[in-house]
């Protein structure tokens, strides 16, 4: 009597994991739409933790991250939402403000910022370690206003690699932008479906580091790439468990309700 219970539970199991690897397929096809709906989420967190967990992959934290990038691109293809941006090539106001980033998207940009200027010369690398030898002492830089070093006439260099907050981040007002660099206290209008998207792809990344045990704080961004881009095996020995960026300074600005939504994706997620 044992035999038929146990065979009907591999089938529940296969049947479960063939609707489970659907979920996955349609959220990398179609990305996240724009409704409260956490599923899409949940299966991309499951991805995001079947990559994470390819010990043979020492590339697995980066990749993670190129994943979550582009399930935003897609769900932003897919539902662009009603209102358009005034963000254009050229338009670098919000490149002046304090940006944090997940480990594995800042492995991944360095990666980029290496292939695309491998010396050590390039007026780029040379702009990444002297803003970041310069500015990165403080204990909060929160309120300053700097370039990011990784600009170039006015427009991001590793465009194709830049970190979700700043996918995320744009405007529908160019003069609000403008005057927010002068008074902080002036708010930038952005878009529902450009801050749900990415908000919903960077916490399926940090729910699918956080179940495996990885760091999924967020770093100061231009310090961070400083060291990934100067310690070419950073993303091997932060894997390994070595504290690369124990020195880079971590944003603590994170809302208790993302913690709680991160613990609620990985409980759906099964991990």
């Amino acid at each position: 009597m044992a035999e038929p219970a146990s065979g009907a539970s591999r089938q529940l199991r296969r049947a479960a994991n063939r609707v489970r690897r659907r979920e996955i397929e349609a959220v990398l096809q179609f990305g996240i739409p724009a409704t409260q709906d956490i599923a899409p989420t949940v299966a991309l967190t499951r991805h995001l933790i079947e990559i994470l967990s390819r010990t043979d992959d020492p590339h697995r934290a980066s990749a993670s991250a190129g994943i979550a990038q582009s399930v935003f691109e897609i769900s932003l293809r897919r539902h662009p939402g009603p209102h358009a941006v005034a963000c254009q090539k050229g338009c670098a106001h919000c490149c002046n403000n304090f940006v944090s980033a997940s480990v594995p998207e800042i492995l991944a940009l360095a990666h980029v910022v290496r292939a695309l200027w491998p010396s050590a010369e390039a007026p780029i690398r040379v702009r990444i370690d002297s803003v970041s030898a310069r500015d990165f002492a403080a204990a909060d830089r929160t309120g300053l206003t700097l370039p990011c070093p990784i600009l170039e006439g006015g427009a991001c260099s590793a465009y194709a690699a830049r970190p979700l907050v700043c996918r995320g981040f744009a405007s529908v007002s160019l003069d609000a932008c403008i005057r927010s660099l002068d008074d902080a206290s002036v708010a930038i209008p952005n878009t529902r479906h450009r801050i749900h998207y990415r908000t919903q792809s960077a916490m399926a990344l940090w729910a699918a580091l956080k179940s495996l045990g990885l760091s999924y704080a967020s770093y100061d961004l231009h310090h961070a790439v400083r060291v990934a881009v100067a310690y070419p095996d950073a993303e091997a020995e932060w894997l390994s468990g070595r504290a690369v960026f124990a020195e880079v300074q971590m944003d603590t600005s994170r809302k208790p309700e993302l913690e709680t939504f991160v613990d609620q994706l990985i409980a759906n997620a099964g991990a």
